[in-house]
């Protein structure tokens, strides 16, 4: 503890801490309630997705929701993989101390905290290679203000594999010596705070082990060679086995989420000339260079890590001090990232198979590791580098900034690169008789970078409110948890997780695959990592999945919404309070989230309103159709021709589309060669058209991605309402959710099946009146329990698939891991 606790380790953590309050008290001087209670930091996804997260795990810990399973999962779901992913992190235990008022505050202080402990750890590591020196801090503070941290530090959720790096490292050099206990401890305890980047984590170990195999012993060493490959698999194992409690039952749930197919034909070698290498590569170096831009650039890895660092990586190569082998191999890893960030191959490979939606190249940090590594090799190993080779490396890095600087890069400005040679100029004047002041320069120049680069919402220009929003819409919404409520005044698309109420609604890559795939073959507004409301759908699917509430901005004409109240809310934005008018309706014809069904499948097509009908059909055993096809007669690509008679005014357009687009799917719509909207991706699936021209109507579509068909309906009140009659005459009643359980009670005056608008997963054990009952999937994606005539109990629990056996196998492997280290101890000490 004593060896942890000393004086440079102390800075390596207040150091990072200093420099961002100090950004803090800069912004907040020159900004009018800049900080307003951590929400300046509430960036990209922060905003959309992991403060509503954040919520969940609020939840979570004081009791409220269980960490198996949530009802606020869209439509209730598996939540293995959005803890896995999103959630694992030790540090999350800090909101249990707050309000979900106050989760953007604690959130700063967490990001604070993790950024220190990448400067405390990396320090670590230092201290084991190099002794304590306080120059170590030189190499740490590179490493917490890295471009990638800079850049990305709101995807906090990454952060803890980051800081865990320099000890899954320094636990492989600790295996060379047999002491295996540090790298067993620090990549268990990595895969579980982050299973995603830590399989980036775990590629890099299999490099670097190879590396500081190499390195280590010649050839003829084969006895050696043999001893620690076998203790590196059996310690890899053994990590991977401890973790299984935790990652077998996030693998199982990963398999049921979609991702976006990769396009082939559009993977292409990036570095082709000289020129692009100066574009992809050298441009992220400079000062400033890590930016708004680069946060959504999807063409460069984001690979900073100070200058100083940089300039001793390239001296690195040219000291003989250090053995030829060990130099070649350290350029082979660097070729082969600077190949990952060229072949998109290789990026699948890194990134799991998968293209990531935005902040390209994640595993760009371990290429940052190496650099400072190899850097800090060469700061101490005494070399004095000769004159004309820094005369050399200068007049190079001036021709690179002279070609940058030409190149007109939207990230990087002149004035940042004439700043960085400013600094490189400095850096090689006092590298080799003034080192102590080395320190301070770099100190200076990642604050610098950090000030100037680290993106906020004033930055982004955006206007959170999460905290006026979560006090003044939240005690609204929350109004009946036995039903659904959806709504399209979102602080983000998570909101049930932050308000409380169950809903439809998404925007989380971890939702289940088969969900997107039933809704969006139903007509609602889906791509490949978001579930929009859409309110110009013909409401069928609202009813039959017990969407009871209507949150809206806009006031609705349908005679099945009553409305239930209107608001005039008061949200202020910077200097200024904008009113909201939002309204409040009810769905007359809501159903329960259980009743009593006719069917357990029913027939699909490509047409979403035909299926929606065939659902229906099955559901409530009437055959008739509820929306009647509406005869498209084909003009052209882009024209179509339909009768309107005088009985029907509202139609619902809808066409077979692509589930993974993220854009808009109609473009231009015109109804009778006039503009009638222009349609966004919440509309993605359906259209409601107000048609009112009787006789023949022309529509018309420009700008549209591909659509090959449309369809067009109307919707059938009188066969809608007798459908829903025959629905409620046999609903489950009083449910009631808890964390991974629900109950509730029915009445049947027949053997039936009912069907609960629930996932379906293996992992729910459900009971009628206390026994055990088997059930089965209904319409692809729901649960059907077949229940005999009479009054019954239904209860529910979840617990997810692969947790008994993973924590069977990791219980087990620690008992033996101990019980042999134990007695290895023993045979050694005898």
């Amino acid at each position: 503890m004593k060896k942890v606790l000393n004086k440079n380790n102390i800075l390596a953590f207040i150091i990072p801490m200093l420099i961002m309050l100090s950004y803090l008290l800069y912004k907040s001087i020159i900004i009018k309630d800049f900080f307003s209670n951590g929400e300046a930091f509430l960036v990209g996804d922060a905003s959309s997705q992991y403060t509503a997260l954040y919520s969940y795990i609020h939840n979570v810990l004081i009791g409220k929701d269980s960490i198996f399973y949530s009802f606020y999962n869209s439509l209730g779901g598996n939540m293995t993989s959005t803890i896995g992913y999103y959630l694992a992190s030790p540090f999350n235990i800090l909101y249990i101390f707050v309000s979900k008022s106050n989760i953007p505050f604690i959130t700063y202080i967490i990001y604070i905290l993790k950024i220190s402990l990448c400067s405390l750890f990396m320090n670590i590591f230092l201290n084991n290679k190099y002794g304590n020196k306080y120059t170590n801090l030189i190499f740490s503070l590179s490493y917490a203000f890295m471009g990638f941290i800079t850049v990305y530090y709101f995807n906090s959720m990454w952060l803890d594999v980051i800081y865990m790096t320099p000890l899954v490292i320094l636990g492989i050099d600790r295996l060379f010596d047999n002491k295996p206990i540090l790298y067993i401890i620090s990549l268990t305890l990595s895969i579980i705070f982050n299973f995603y980047m830590a399989y980036m984590l775990c590629i890099f170990v299999i490099i670097y082990f190879i590396y500081k195999l190499f390195i280590k012993y010649s050839i003829n060493e084969i006895k050696n060679y043999k001893k620690v490959i076998l203790r590196f698999i059996i310690c890899s194992i053994i990590s991977l086995l401890l973790s299984l409690f935790f990652l077998l039952p996030v693998l199982l749930n990963l398999k049921d989420i979609i991702r976006a197919p990769i396009d082939y034909k559009s993977l292409s070698f990036k570095i082709s000339s000289f020129t692009d290498f100066i574009d992809l590569i050298i441009s992220k170096t400079y000062i400033g260079s890590n930016n708004i831009t680069s946060m959504f650039g999807r063409n460069r890895p984001v690979i900073y890590v100070s200058l100083f660092t940089f300039m001793l990586s390239i001296f690195y190569f040219f000291n003989k001090k250090i053995k030829l082998k060990e130099r070649l191999l350290s350029l082979g890893i660097i070729i082969f990232f600077l190949l990952s960030f060229s072949i998109p191959y290789l990026q699948l490979f890194w990134q799991g198979f998968t293209f990531p939606n935005g902040y390209i190249d994640r595993f760009s940090y371990l290429y940052s590791f190496f650099i400072i590594l190899i850097a800090s090799k060469e700061y101490y190993s005494k070399n004095k580098q000769k004159k004309y080779i820094l005369i050399v490396f200068y007049l190079i890095y001036l021709l690179f900034a002279y070609v940058s600087s030409k190149e007109s890069f939207t990230f990087l400005s002149n004035k940042d690169i004439i700043i960085s040679v400013i600094f490189v100029t400095l850096y090689l004047i006092l590298y080799s008789k003034y080192k102590k002041i080395i320190l301070v320069l770099v100190i200076i120049e990642l604050s610098f970078n950090y000030f100037g680069t680290i993106v906020t919402t004033n930055d982004m220009k955006l206007e959170p409110n999460y905290k006026e929003y979560y006090n003044k819409i939240c005690s609204i919404t929350n109004i009946d948890n036995k039903y659904r409520l959806e709504s399209n005044f979102n602080y983000t698309l998570l909101d049930s997780y932050v308000c409380g109420y169950h809903n439809m609604t998404s925007g989380i890559s971890t939702i289940d695959g088969d969900l997107y795939k039933f809704l969006k073959s139903n007509g609602q507004s889906i791509t490949y990592t978001t579930i929009f409301y859409n309110e110009d759908s013909p409401m069928i699917l609202e009813s039959l999945l017990g969407i009871k509430y209507i949150f809206t901005s806009k006031k609705m004409e349908n005679i099945n919404y009553k409305l239930l109240n209107s608001y005039t809310i008061n949200l202020s934005k910077k200097d200024k309070n904008v009113f909201y008018d939002l309204y409040l309706y009810e769905n007359k014809n809501a159903l329960s989230m259980g009743y009593k069904i006719e069917k357990l499948f029913y027939n699909k097509s490509n047409d979403s309103f035909d299926n929606l009908n065939n659902l229906v059909k099955a559901l409530s055993g009437i055959d008739e159709d509820v929306l009647v096809k509406v005869k498209l007669n084909k003009k052209d690509n882009n024209t179509y021709e339909f009768y309107n008679d005088k009985i029907h005014k509202e139609y619902y357009l809808t066409s077979d589309y692509n589930i993974t687009t993220n854009y808009n799917n109609y473009g231009k719509l015109f109804l009778n060669d006039k503009e009638y909207t222009i349609v966004d991706s919440l509309n993605i699936g359906s259209i409601k058209l107000e048609v009112n021209k009787l006789g023949k109507n022309k529509l018309k579509l420009k700008e549209s991605n591909s659509i090959n068909e449309l369809y067009l309906y109307y919707l059938d009140e009188k066969i809608y309402e007798k459908a829903i009659r025959k629905l409620k005459e046999n609903e489950v009643k009083n449910i009631k959710f808890n964390g991974n359980k629900l109950k509730g009670n029915i009445d049947l005056k027949t053997d039936s099946y009912i069907f609960l608008s629930i996932l379906y997963d293996k992992g729910w054990n459900v009971y009628i009146d206390n026994k055990k009952v088997n059930y089965k999937k209904v319409a692809d994606e729901f649960i059907g329990i077949k229940v005999k005539k009479g009054k019954h109990s239904i209860y529910m629990k979840y617990y997810p698939k692969g947790l008994f056996l993973g924590a069977f196998i990791s219980i087990s492997t620690l008992i033996m891991s101990i019980i042999i280290f134990k007695l290895k101890n023993k045979y050694h000490n005898n």
